[in-house]
């Protein structure tokens, strides 16, 4: 037990060193739980959405970063880091995007040029 960390971040903490042991599943279970526990907490929101970002799950990640800045409206200063994180996830798609493009390009050249 740590006596002064946020009992959230300590799930997500758990769900990070399962990831470390190779089992993901049981990190997505954690995090998964934890979501129907803590629906409405902006910290643990956040996290959620780093931890699905950080393992591709793009659109959801999107959808739990907007759930955590309308959870936010009420506060002062208002933060910006769930909407850059969403910025910075579509630039990340469209580099996706960019790349598969190119890609099926290239083997359409090598095709092409292999069928003469």
């Amino acid at each position: 037990e740590l006596p002064s960390a946020k009992e959230t971040l300590v799930i997500v903490y758990n769900a990070y060193i399962a990831m470390a042991e190779y089992n993901i599943e049981k990190a997505n279970e954690i995090m998964n739980n934890a979501f129907k526990k803590y629906s409405d907490n902006t910290i643990f929101l956040f996290e959620y959405a780093q931890y699905l970002a950080r393992n591709c799950y793009y659109d959801k990640a999107i959808e739990i970063y907007e759930l955590c800045w309308n959870h936010e409206s009420y506060k002062k200063p208002r933060y910006t880091d769930a909407l850059d994180a969403i910025a910075i996830i579509y630039e990340i798609k469209n580099l996706l995007y960019i790349i598969n493009i190119s890609y099926l390009t290239f083997r359409m050249q090598q095709l092409f040029f292999a069928i003469k």
